[in-house]
């Protein structure tokens, strides 16, 4: 598989990722035009039996240890290069958006050593030296399946003398890919070349990696409400209505912005099906208002924490984010159902009529709330400072 490119799309550089790329591409160019470099090389791969030796490990004072991460920065040829560049080009911005640049790195670096050391463990009596990013990418793809499983990635795909154009599910198509390594693992220990267990011991390291390293869950915004996605700050410059989400099991509220985010409107309530037709007709909704931004209600525990609602909820914002290619803020909305029930209340309408409104109404003061954070924002910016 060539991955061309993904449906995610973040809205903020990349700058770990850019480096880390840009780190491999630069030391490889080091590689091919410096005198000396094939023996310093070398030096910087793993060797699984040097690790795997516990007295030669002693005797040089652990020192090999370092080459399960410095091997990740080398490579062997162009192809070996731009082929792991290019799936970490495709793959690896979207989980820094998740996690964070600082976060990103650690899980990068971790990724690759845990991938190195499978490698190690596969072969232990090998002297054979590894160089390679693979084992590092293949991390970032099983972070990315566990972050942006409903992702769309658009490859050229291998089929005899053919290579077709095709549009596959990010789970298909990492999920196919980790079986090809597992396959290898298990039926061609014997190739030369391809370090299989690198690849499956990076992918399943990186799957569990984004769960532990991802943002806790305080807030980002220093006393605001919003929860973080993978988006950054919530400031919202760009044109277009926002739109807000009441997601409950059976039932999603929406709810529209006016265009110039000052006040809220209920517009409908989605009778939840599958999650396909969810998001089709969400995004049917987002193209008729004009939507370029999604708010959506994040059911927190009155002590802050986070239950199986908050979670299902957050993977429905996953969702939403990697098939409409929007940008998503998960909003605090602690008591929101609370308020839309007395509001609905003290208006005397009947138990019937409540039902056909709640959730339409709860969307409504999420997406209230949220615009009236964003305008005291920008109060206190514009205030003259003392």
């Amino acid at each position: 598989m060539i991955p061309l490119r993904d449906s995610v799309r973040t809205r903020q550089t990349a700058w770990v990722n850019l480096g880390i790329i840009g780190a491999a591409v630069g030391i490889f160019l080091w590689e091919i035009g410096t005198p000396g470099s094939p023996e310093v090389v070398l030096a910087l791969a793993v060797r699984p039996a040097e690790i795997f030796d516990l007295g030669h490990l002693v005797r040089a004072r652990f020192l090999p240890l370092g080459t399960l991460i410095s091997a990740t920065f080398l490579h062997g040829g162009w192809l070996h290069l731009l082929g792991n560049m290019l799936y970490l080009w495709i793959f690896g911005d979207a989980v820094e958006a998740a996690l964070g640049p600082g976060r990103y790195l650690a899980f990068y670096l971790l990724g690759g050593l845990v991938a190195n050391l499978a490698h190690v463990l596969a072969n232990p009596f090998s002297t054979v030296p590894t160089i390679g990013a693979s084992g590092a990418v293949a991390a970032v793809l099983g972070g990315y399946l566990v972050t942006y499983p409903g992702a769309r990635v658009l490859a050229l795909v291998p089929v005899g003398v053919f290579l077709p154009l095709l549009r596959l599910p990010a789970w298909g198509a990492l999920g196919f890919w980790f079986l090809l390594q597992l396959w290898g693992g298990l039926v061609g220990m014997g190739a030369q070349g391809v370090a299989w267990w690198a690849h499956i011991g990076g992918f399943l390291a990186g799957m569990a990696l984004v769960r532990i390293l991802a943002p806790g869950q305080e807030d980002r915004s220093g006393g605001g409400r919003e929860v973080p996605t993978g988006y950054g700050g919530v400031d919202v410059a760009e044109s277009g209505r926002i739109a807000g989400l009441d997601v409950g099991d059976r039932t999603i509220g929406v709810a529209v912005s006016d265009p110039l985010g000052w006040t809220a409107q209920g517009v409908t309530v989605i009778r939840r099906e599958s999650l396909d037709k969810d998001l089709a007709r969400l995004e049917a909704i987002c193209g008729q208002y004009g939507v370029t931004r999604l708010v959506v209600g994040l059911p927190r525990n009155m002590n802050g924490t986070e239950g199986p609602r908050a979670e299902a909820v957050r993977a429905f914002a996953r969702e939403v984010e990697a098939r409409l290619g929007l940008p998503v803020t998960l909003w605090d909305e602690r008591l929101t159902t609370m308020q839309a029930e007395r509001a609905l209340l003290e208006a005397d309408l009947s138990r019937a009529r409540r039902r056909q409104v709640i959730d339409r109404l709860a969307a409504q003061l999420i997406l209230q709330s949220f615009l009236d954070h964003q305008a005291a924002r920008r109060r206190e910016r514009e205030e003259p400072q003392p």
